[in-house]
């Protein structure tokens, strides 16, 4: 079917050129510019960030940069599940020889999904924290095909683009630490589901829904020491730690862009609270452990108190500036995290995987992706 190709190199043409794409709706919080450190810790390392990671986490830990640290940039962070190419690939070519939900029958419950976020540059010293983020594009889709007549495909896509600045303050000997991030963001986007034909039609049905445009939002956090203690040998320091994340929801409509041809909103900014503790173990000569704890994505409606509950494990390798590596793995909303890399000297990488719950119930399952992020850092 001519129009089916037509609509899917159109919306193809459009992710690629930073407006919008299929996606995933379902039960996922979107973190913004999402790190691999709090992809393969699932998210719980509010208490303890301390470094580039804090002006996205905790921007609290950024009290902790003491020297001047340039990431000229993270030359590619990429990210995909392994259903995404089928579906994409099931979904051009479908044709009018019978029903939509019968052509994609098969697919009943997959899920898919992608992110590609490349060319972002930091500059931290002093306790401050600047970043520019110049695309961060995340799109996804869930097929549900409940019966042989009855086809619904779930989508949620985005590309966020964002200046950020970031403030960390120490009081009593670094006991107690605060901070705060401000964003200008870009975001073009939609999020929803699509019934029937309109799956065919996907290009243009797309645009109806889509928008773009501008917001301001802020995070607001805070860090405490906890008093140490020593347990068979290894040094304990315990940490707590507290963020209020978009705490203005931005709805992107500060300005919006190209409403003639995208005529619906982009996905809004949720407020939420992560609340976590965590201890760094110190004394296995050269190895340290974080176990940690926390409390994510609160004030965000979910079925179930444990979906809020995660937590990690780090275990780092110290050796000094040419070569730290790490191990990383989580449980977080049933599904398991994990992470490996390290830096020889500028260059850093990363390799994990992670898995995004989407509920319970017919054509509900999981999403697991993969990631790769390769970087430079001074």
């Amino acid at each position: 079917m001519r129009r089916v190709g037509k609509g899917f190199r159109s919306i193809s043409l459009v992710a690629l050129t930073l407006v919008t794409a299929p996606a995933l709706q379902a039960k996922e919080y979107h973190d913004l510019f999402a790190t691999p450190m709090g992809l393969s810790m699932g998210g719980a390392i509010t208490s303890y960030v301390d470094d580039w990671n804090s002006l996205y986490y905790n921007p609290a830990g950024l009290a902790s940069v003491k020297d001047f640290h340039l990431r000229m940039p993270d030359l590619i962070h990429a990210e995909a599940s392994l259903g995404i190419m089928q579906i994409f690939k099931k979904m051009q070519a479908l044709d009018d020889s019978e029903s939509i939900a019968l052509q994609l029958k098969e697919f009943d419950g997959k899920a898919g999904s992608m992110r590609v976020s490349p060319l972002n540059f930091g500059l931290f010293f002093r306790q401050i924290g600047l970043a520019l983020n110049l695309a961060d594009l995340k799109t996804a889709i869930r097929l549900q095909v409940p019966t042989l007549i009855f086809a619904r495909a779930y989508f949620d896509t985005r590309v966020d683009s964002g200046l950020s600045a970031g403030y960390g303050h120490s009081f009593m000997n670094d006991r107690l630490r605060v901070g705060f991030a401000l964003r200008l963001l870009a975001r073009a986007g939609s999020t929803g589901y699509l019934e029937g034909d309109e799956i065919s039609n996907i290009g243009d049905v797309l645009g109806e829904q889509s928008g773009a445009g501008l917001g301001i939002d802020a995070d607001f956090g805070v860090q405490s020491r906890l008093p140490e203690t020593t347990l068979w040998g290894l040094k304990v320091k315990p940490m707590a730690g507290l963020v209020l994340q978009n705490a203005f929801e931005s709805h992107f409509d500060l300005v919006r862009f190209k409403q003639k041809s995208f005529k619906g909103y982009a996905p809004p900014n949720e407020r939420r609270i992560n609340a976590g503790i965590s201890a760094k173990l110190e004394g296995l000569s050269g190895i340290s452990l974080i176990p940690s704890l926390e409390l994510r994505d609160l004030m965000v409606p979910t079925n179930s108190f444990f979906e809020y509950v995660s937590m990690g494990l780090q275990i780092g390798l110290n050796t000094g500036y040419w070569f730290n590596g790490f191990i990383r793995t989580a449980y977080y909303k049933g599904t398991i995290a994990g992470g490996i890399g390290g830096n020889l000297g500028p260059g850093e990488l990363e390799l994990g995987t992670y898995a995004v719950a989407l509920g319970e119930g017919f054509g509900v399952g999981v999403d697991r992706r993969y990631y790769a992020r390769l970087a430079l850092s001074w």
